[in-house]
């Protein structure tokens, strides 16, 4: 397919129509933006105007920033969560790391699981 830089232009109208529009809420946005920055035309069907395309990639890259920066002031700790510690699970796991990077006592799990004996069968003798 043949790009135009005209087609950046228009891009950039509906770029600035998805950023003011009332109907849609910050998701919404994001998920548009995504698309757009994705249907770009490649860097190689636009040699002749790759000045005007990284433009327009670095005004969607800094939008989406912007959404993904709104989404994380949403999600703050509550003071409920406040006093969780994703440390300690962290931890939990690096504690069973040996020093050669595999997991410490999985043979020893094993070896025990498999030295049991057997269950006699319900009715045998």
């Amino acid at each position: 397919m043949s790009y135009t830089v005209s087609d950046l232009v228009v891009m950039l109208e509906r770029i600035d129509l998805v950023k003011k529009s009332p109907l849609l809420t910050a998701v919404q946005r994001q998920v548009i933006l995504k698309d757009m920055s994705n249907d770009l035309p490649l860097e190689m069907f636009s040699t002749s105007f790759k000045g005007s395309r990284s433009i327009v990639k670095s005004i969607l890259e800094e939008l989406q920033n912007v959404g993904e920066q709104s989404k994380e002031s949403a999600s703050k700790s509550t003071p409920e969560t406040k006093g969780l510690s994703t440390e300690s699970a962290k931890a939990k796991l690096h504690d069973r790391v040996g020093e050669d990077g595999g997991r410490q006592g999985v043979k020893e799990d094993v070896v025990a699981k498999a030295q049991k004996k057997p269950r006699k069968a319900k009715g045998s003798t």
